[in-house]
This record gives structure tokens, C-alpha cells and sequence, in this order.
């Protein structure tokens, strides 16, 4: 196959949060109007709710966001001026996991995510690899755009993201790869806690696992998630996190592969009405399918052939369309049709960042304009 271009824009932001947020808004105006014309659209035709409404319903995530992450909602203000939009739209943009898990937004909830990390031991050129499909919907596509972040003190993070949100999933300097798949809704959880976004920027924002790990603990979120943290030194853990109950946690097999979907593994919630039922039934058959394709990573030779091998496993169809690459249903309207929107596989030993904008089965992946540990006092031994 040629070689394709990148079609997901890039934007490189700096400073300071009200710096890096004006950046931010004007670079991404394009695609911040995109998020609000589709979210608009798809929030009227599950809920019957219109914008201003949804809007309003934005307010109730401003504290929690603001004790949590001051600066962040600062940056975010500045993102919302930026843009020459209204700081609650941002704000429920941002919030949008958190709407969605209402009832009257159910069925917007679709197939979400496959992570992954691949340990020295098993890959073929005995790297760390990191990455995910990241399968959302179609309609959300004009939205997505990687960012870097450079910011005062912190580690440089590089994201992939809707536009108008403060943090998605991704890697950093620190040489630390953050995946993340929902795994549900409240599980019994009461009131508003800190929607995703801020929560994973902040994880992302840590400059070593320990302090990875504690936020992920310390996080008062309100939706259940799976993050899969990564290291260049050759760890990986992946812990399975619900409002108000406790967090399980998964290492890598024998293999050096850990692999993750949306249904619990390491434990079984209660705290939901009536039995656990997995957010996504093909999660059940993913998982299974991309650790046993993870496996040949071991038996190649060299880089290229280690990534094209993970790129394979990442292009999975089996099951279509609800498969590891995910298909778009044409069964669905429109607005909730769903797909892999983009696919990843980061390098943490070279700092490489590799993204397949669209369906990994069809499009190649390309390397990004910026290596995580450009700065040379970043870059490994």
C-alpha cells in the first residue's frame, strides 16, 4: 500500500494555561465547531434535548472540574476565547462521557476501545510498545486532531483528542503511554464527579509511574474506566477503576502482552442495579483476539517487521462489523454509526509515535512530526 498522508490535524500548544489555551482555540477553531455542529445533532436525536439544554447541563461539571484541576479549566477558558466559543460548550464537550451514560443518551454508548502494551520480552526488537483503536463515533471524526503539549515544569505529552477537550489518551516525555477503554456507567454512583478528559491530561501530566498510578487511584471520577499504563523501562498495569468501588488491577502474561476491552476482568463491580452486563459484547471476543495476534509480535526480527505485525493485529476484521477494527454499521442512523476513528502503536523505547488515521485495515500507519523525547535531555540512553 502507498504511503497516505495524514489527515488528522496536528497542533503543538505551549506555556502556560491561559497561553496554551488560546493557542489551542485558535489553531482548532475548525475543529471545535466540527465537535459542536455533530454533538448537537447527536445528543437532539438520542435525548430530544437541544443545545442550550445540554449546555445548561454543563454547568454541573464546572466545580468538580475546577477543584480538581484549576489550571486546567483555565486553559480551557482560554481554549473556549480562542475559539470564539462559549466556555460551557467546551465544557460539555469534555463532559460528554459523562452525559452519555444517562439513560436518556444510552443508546449512544457503542463497541469504545482496544488497548494494548507489548513488553520487551515479547516483542521482536525487544521494544515497549504502547497504543489502542480508539473506536468512537463516525460523526466525531472532523473533530480529532493530535496535540502536543509544552507546557511549565510538567512532562510533553502528545494526545489524540476531540477537539475542545483538555485530554484524551496518549503518551509523554516522561517516556509513560496512557490507554483508556470505558467500562460503563455510575455503578451506583450519586452527583457529578470530574469528567475523563481532566483526569487522563493530569495522569499524562506525571513524570513518573508512582505518581501515574496515585492519580488514577485519587481520581473522584463519576464513570467507570480502564487505564492501561505503560513504561519505556518495561512495565505495564492496567487497572480496572468504578465510582465509589475498588480498583482491580492486570500485568502482562508470561508473554510480555497485556491487552484490554470494555468489560471487567480483574473484577466484577456490584455496585450496579441488577447483574454485571458487560458495556459491549464484542469486547468479550476483541480482548482474546488481539492477545492471541500479539503473540507473533515475538517471532518477527526487526522494527519494521514488529510494528507491521501489531498494525495486523490492530486490522483484525473478524466479526465485522463489530469487530477489533471496528466497521461502521450502516444498519444505524448516522449519528450513531461507530468505527475505529484512529489506531496507534507508540514506540516508548525510541519515543516514536505512530497513528493510522481511520481504519487501521485500510490506512497506513504514519509516523508523527514529533518524537516524544525530542528535548535532548529527554532522550533514553
Amino acid at each position: 500500500m502507498a504511503e497516505q498522508a495524514l489527515e488528522i490535524p496536528t497542533i503543538d500548544i505551549s506555556g502556560g494555561p491561559r497561553e496554551r489555551g488560546l493557542q489551542y482555540g485558535r489553531q482548532a477553531g475548525e475543529q471545535i465547531d466540527a465537535s459542536i455542529r455533530f454533538y448537537k445533532e447527536a445528543f437532539k436525536d438520542s435525548s430530544g434535548l437541544e443545545w442550550d439544554q445540554i449546555v445548561k447541563l454543563a454547568e454541573h461539571w464546572v466545580d468538580r472540574a475546577t477543584e480538581y484541576a484549576p489550571d486546567l479549566v483555565e486553559e480551557l477558558r482560554a481554549v473556549a476565547e480562542g475559539a470564539d466559543r462559549d466556555f460551557l460548550e467546551l465544557m460539555a464537550i469534555n463532559a460528554r462521557g459523562e452525559i452519555v451514560y444517562d439513560k436518556k443518551f444510552a443508546d449512544l454508548v457503542g463497541g469504545e476501545c482496544t488497548t494494548y502494551a507489548v513488553m520487551p520480552e515479547g516483542s521482536g526488537d525487544g521494544h515497549v510498545y504502547a497504543g489502542q483503536n480508539w473506536d468512537y463515533l463516525c460523526g466525531a471524526m472532523d473533530s480529532i486532531i493530535m496535540l502536543r503539549i509544552r507546557g511549565e515544569g510538567d512532562p510533553d505529552i502528545v494526545m489524540q483528542i476531540e477537539a475542545g477537550q483538555v485530554g484524551r489518551h496518549g503518551a509523554n516525555s516522561a517516556g509513560i503511554a496512557l490507554q483508556v477503554n470505558g467500562l460503563g456507567g455510575r455503578y451506583g454512583f450519586k452527583g457529578f464527579g470530574v469528567p475523563q478528559p481532566f483526569v487522563r491530561r493530569r495522569v499524562l501530566q506525571a513524570s513518573n509511574i508512582s505518581e501515574a498510578l496515585r492519580r488514577v487511584f485519587h481520581a473522584p471520577q463519576q464513570v467507570g474506566a480502564n487505564y492501561l499504563l505503560a513504561t519505556r523501562e518495561g512495565t505495564a498495569i492496567s487497572l480496572e477503576t468504578t465510582p465509589g468501588e475498588r480498583t482491580g488491577w492486570l500485568y502482562p502474561d508470561g508473554d510480555g502482552i497485556l491487552v484490554h476491552g470494555n468489560h471487567h476482568e480483574a473484577h466484577i463491580p456490584t455496585g450496579q442495579d441488577g447483574p454485571y452486563i458487560p458495556m459491549s459484547m464484542s469486547s468479550l471476543y476483541r480482548v482474546p483476539i488481539v492477545r492471541r495476534e500479539l503473540k507473533r509480535v515475538l517471532k518477527t526480527a526487526d522494527g519494521e517487521q514488529t510494528r507491521r505485525a501489531i498494525a495486523a493485529a490492530l486490522g483484525n476484521a473478524d466479526f465485522a462489523p463489530n469487530s477489533v477494527c471496528a466497521m461502521p454499521d450502516a444498519t444505524l442512523p448516522a449519528t450513531k454509526q461507530w468505527q475505529t476513528v484512529a489506531a496507534t502503536i507508540v514506540d516508548l523505547t525510541t519515543g516514536e509515535y505512530l497513528l493510522s488515521d481511520g481504519l487501521p485495515n485500510e490506512r497506513t500507519f504514519k509516523t508523527l512530526p514529533w518524537n516524544l523525547y525530542e528535548s535532548a535531555d529527554r532522550v533514553p540512553a
